[in-house]
């Protein structure tokens, strides 16, 4: 990372076999479109705005899901979760839209840094549900904001973080989630 930036990202599609697969290759193809350009403004002596970069970037694939969603009716209703991560050598900036997460672990204290994108999740975090009731929540999977999905407007939730040397970052899907408490 001293040399250079590092990119993490994982989308999960959803909406069974919808295409799901579809919509994760189009975003992880939109962040190797973008992030790059950034590299050019450094060359130049300029400062990117990279978490502006991240949220360009899942609004743009977000509009194009949908866009090939409606053109092709089979393809209604696809979609996708992500999570991305981008490691600089200054700092790490994160993007997130759904119920895949980002962990940080830093000096044995694990930490969730994302929130997922569902009404029961909200109301965990508000205090009105318990964990318990949270995992077993027949709502617990219908998401608020997910890339495509037919959802009109998309708020990701855009970070940046100052790690520590010793800091380790987990992004996972809610596969992994389900089994762990």
């Amino acid at each position: 990372i001293e040399d250079g930036d590092l990119v993490f990202v994982v989308c999960d599609g959803m909406g069974g076999a919808t295409s799901g697969d579809l919509a994760s290759g189009m975003i992880a193809g939109r962040l190797r479109e973008m992030i790059p350009k950034t590299y050019q403004q450094l060359a130049n002596r300029l400062y990117p705005d990279r978490p502006g970069v991240l949220q360009e970037c899942l609004e743009d694939v977000h509009k194009a899901v949908n866009k090939i969603g409606t053109k092709r009716p089979h393809l209604a209703g696809m979609g996708a979760t992500v999570t991305v991560c981008w490691f600089t050598p200054e700092n790490t900036y994160f993007g997130h839209v759904g119920d895949t997460r980002l962990y940080r672990l830093r000096k044995e204290l694990l930490e969730q840094l994302t929130e997922d994108h569902s009404g029961p999740w909200q109301a965990f975090k508000r205090d009105e549900i318990n964990e318990r009731e949270w995992r077993t929540h027949p709502r617990r999977h219908i998401l608020q904001q997910a890339i495509g999905a037919g959802i009109q407007e998309i708020r990701p939730q855009i970070g940046t973080l100052e790690p520590m040397g010793e800091d380790w970052f987990l992004i996972c899907s809610d596969g992994l989630i389900s089994g762990l408490w």
